[in-house]
């Protein structure tokens, strides 16, 4: 290893590394190629526009390392360790809201896309975990005003496309021609990536006295925290044998996904119109100002205009090519329909509605008559998103579910 902590622009070729000690080193603009580093340390180190390809990866530890612009071309990268990390990819620095939210922010790898996630500890930190999901073109920060309120540790997903989330596999290159095709994994994949970021926070974030964790989410959030239920049967098996139980679920304005055929082809053909304007040409600015026109979504505007607008900030993080992603894989037309399935659901389910939400009411009490040991609960004065037009109205009727 070199002895200089200042180390730029080297290129390390056909060699064998396994366990560097590379602690601490500016390493930018270096090339790793057909390099072995596995279980490398590369703890605190500047790897600022460093490539790596056809590297094997292995076990290699990143904590606090800076990654902006780092490229990680056909390498392996099982076990690779994230945590604490500067961001991924060259993007503008973050708000003033993400450094005083209160959170702390890290990367997990997941099938080898990389995911964002905030953490809030909490001031009971043996009290069992909240996993929180957002909906679709959200934010982890969505969740910010909800976690102020409860004591637990929470732990917001930032999904695949959103923020600095991957839209892409870390092993391919990250930079896109225009002609290219939009490709994302599929939907129970995308299921299975977030299982296993969820097993890697358990394992290294919380309490060994925890024997349980909740799951919240919203909208898209929440198709997918009923999946990830059914997905893991209720329980996750931890790297040391730990087994930690699925509590319940906590899910607001959740569809079931859509069970016919031909409106399942509509929905894709309508999503399809979004991936491919985000693909090709849309800014997310233009994007953002035409989705939160549906109604569904309009009414937080006239309701709460400042919310909306901090929303709307918080999403211009997004890339336009990460929503078309996430669309593609996470869209109502790829969801495999659950209204089957929830005589299977193994916990307790809460489903909540706001009192203007008519259609999703009545899911909601469909809902229960399926699902074992399920409840639906509405939140007065509200539409589709209670959680972000009347917080204090929402925490009144759920408050004591959640800290429960």
């Amino acid at each position: 290893m070199p002895s200089d902590p200042i180390f730029l622009n080297q290129l390390f070729r056909d060699q064998s590394l396994v366990g560097g000690d590379f602690r601490g080193l500016v390493l930018a603009h270096s090339t790793f190629e057909r390099v072995d580093l596995r279980d490398a340390d590369f703890r605190g180190a500047h790897l600022g526009q460093v490539s790596f390809v056809d590297c094997l990866l292995d076990g290699a530890c990143f904590h606090y390392a800076f990654l902006e612009g780092a490229r990680f071309v056909s390498c392996q990268l099982e076990g690779a360790d994230f945590r604490w990390c500067h961001p991924p990819h060259s993007r503008d620095e973050r708000t003033k809201e993400e450094e005083q939210c209160g959170a702390q922010v890290q990367f997990l790898i997941a099938d080898s896309y990389l995911y964002e996630i905030y953490y809030w500890k909490g001031s009971n930190t043996q009290a069992s975990p909240l996993i929180a999901l957002h909906g679709m073109t959200g934010h982890a920060l969505d969740f910010t005003e909800l976690v102020k309120r409860t004591g637990r540790p929470c732990f917001a997903i930032n999904m695949i496309g959103h923020g600095l989330s991957g839209m892409e596999e870390l092993v391919s290159t990250p930079e896109f021609d225009d002609e290219e095709p939009c490709e994302a994994p599929k939907y129970m994949d995308v299921v299975e990536q977030v299982r296993q970021v969820i097993c890697q926070l358990m394992e290294h974030e919380v309490s060994v006295n925890s024997s349980s964790f909740d799951l919240i989410g919203y909208s898209m959030g929440g198709r997918l925290a009923l999946h990830l239920a059914l997905h893991m049967k209720g329980k996750l098996l931890l790297a040391d044998r730990r087994e930690l139980i699925l509590g319940k679920l906590l899910l607001i304005g959740t569809s079931l996904g859509i069970s016919d055929e031909e409106e399942r082809k509509a929905r894709r053909v309508k999503d399809q119109m979004w991936i491919d304007s985000l693909w090709h040409e849309e800014t997310v600015e233009n994007f953002l100002k035409a989705w939160n026109k549906q109604p569904l979504l309009a009414r937080l505007a006239e309701h709460q205009p400042v919310v909306a607008d901090q929303l709307y900030q918080r999403r211009l993080v997004h890339l336009p090519r990460g929503l078309a992603i996430a669309f593609e894989c996470l869209g109502q037309g790829e969801m495999p329909p659950l209204s089957s399935r929830l005589s299977n659901l193994p916990c307790p389910s809460i489903w909540i509605y706001g009192e203007e939400d008519s259609r999703y009411r009545e899911i909601a009490h469909e809902a229960v008559k399926s699902a074992p040991d399920a409840e639906a609960i509405e939140i007065a004065g509200t539409g589709h998103a209670p959680h972000l037009e009347d917080i204090d109205a929402f925490w009144d009727r759920v408050g004591d579910l959640i800290n429960t």
